[in-house]
């Protein structure tokens, strides 16, 4: 009996999603009443991938805000959580400007953990000039968060990765901690900043 390619590749498709699901679970689970904390899966993986690449420098004073870091992590586990419950993979990168690699470095560190790093270059960094200045031209600002999705293929002696499109932007601490708060929505509308009541004398 011949077997239906289409009822395999069907099952494989789903098998891949939950695998997907899983592999994306176990980036924003917090331990007991813990805070979630992003945990890159560091696996090579096909199918549709997200990748949120965030840009910044310890030269940046809006970087250094109170609980910035901890806004950040939370827009990565949000994010993390909503490409796999659309069960697609997730990356996220991360690219310190700073001239000197190991300022940068310095830096980046205290955003949490990420499954790639860039370091120093200035605004000639290599994915600034990919993801700010040529493919994705927008205006400079720093901190940004760029959201771009990709299809990865692997074939038997190449790895076949589409072009990526933009899916979302953010720029500025504000922003980018509404997105967070907000689920790390890929498309849609933000909401508008909470209103918050004075009291009156």
């Amino acid at each position: 009996m011949k077997p239906n390619h289409r009822r395999i590749s069907a099952a494989a498709g789903v098998l891949l999603a939950l695998a997907s699901a899983v592999l994306g679970a176990a980036a924003w689970r917090g331990a007991g009443g813990s805070p979630a904390r992003y945990a890159p899966a560091y696996q090579f993986g096909t199918g549709t991938e997200v990748v949120m690449v965030f840009v910044g420098s310890s030269l940046c004073r809006a970087n250094s805000e109170e609980g910035f870091p901890a806004a950040m992590e939370r827009a990565k586990v949000a994010a993390a959580r909503r490409a796999a419950a659309e069960g697609k993979r997730f990356r996220a990168i991360a690219v310190a400007i700073d001239d000197d690699p190991g300022a940068g470095w310095k830096f980046v560190r205290k955003f949490g953990r990420f499954d790639e790093v860039s370091l120093g270059g200035n605004w000639i960094n290599h994915d600034v000039v990919r993801y700010v200045w040529r493919d994705f031209p927008f205006r400079p600002g720093i901190p940004q968060v760029v959201v771009v999705e990709r299809q990865v293929r692997k074939g038997k002696t190449s790895v076949e990765v589409s072009p990526e499109h933009e899916v979302r932007r953010l720029l500025g601490t504000e922003e980018i901690r509404r997105w967070g708060d907000a689920g790390a929505p890929f498309t849609g509308p933000l909401p508008r900043p909470a209103r918050t009541r004075t009291a009156r004398s």
